[in-house]
């Protein structure tokens, strides 16, 4: 064999080494950005338009009305609560579940308090994702879909003095 022939050999192996190494790597970063927005956001993964977003806000009792867990809330309605928030956050199922478990709530009868108590309120968004992340007023209501039907998934009475979960909200 030929000095030629075998630095030519040499070379398509070094090449056939990088060119398989090169593709391990693409595939095993493609796949780790994957679980990690599987992580953040599982839901991304099915059709964008089955993505609900959950709107977490702490509001006054008087905006809350004679609203109850499960009931259907309109756009108008949502929008109401947005522009009344004292807090609020847009954010997926996990998150809004940890804030559920930090918030510092009462077991009181929310119609039992006065229009003045702090109440904790989660409605979920169907189709909204848009919504997530959104850290102005403005944005919130201008990314709620245009049928912007909601169902009020957590309803609570916040204790008179709270501040355990606020850091997850963004404050007006």
């Amino acid at each position: 064999m030929t000095l030629f022939a075998e630095l030519f050999i040499v070379l398509i192996t070094f090449y056939g080494l990088f060119y398989i190494f090169n593709n391990q790597n693409k595939s095993t970063t493609e796949n780790q950005n994957i679980s990690t927005t599987e992580k953040k956001y599982p839901q991304k993964l099915l059709n964008p338009q089955q993505i609900t977003a959950n709107l977490c806000v702490i509001v006054k009792a008087s905006v809350i009305g004679n609203l109850k867990q499960n009931d259907q809330v309109d756009k108008s309605k949502i929008e109401e609560i947005i522009d009344n928030s004292l807090y609020f956050v847009c954010t997926n199922t996990e998150d809004a579940n940890n804030i559920w478990e930090v918030i510092e709530k009462t077991d009181e009868d929310i119609k039992t308090v006065g229009k003045n108590r702090d109440i904790y309120l989660r409605v979920n968004i169907n189709r909204a994702e848009e919504m997530i992340g959104k850290k102005v007023r403005y944005s919130l209501k201008e990314k709620l879909p245009p049928n912007g039907q909601g169902v009020v998934r957590q309803l609570a009475c916040l204790k008179p003095i709270y501040t355990s979960g606020l850091e997850k909200f963004n404050d007006i």
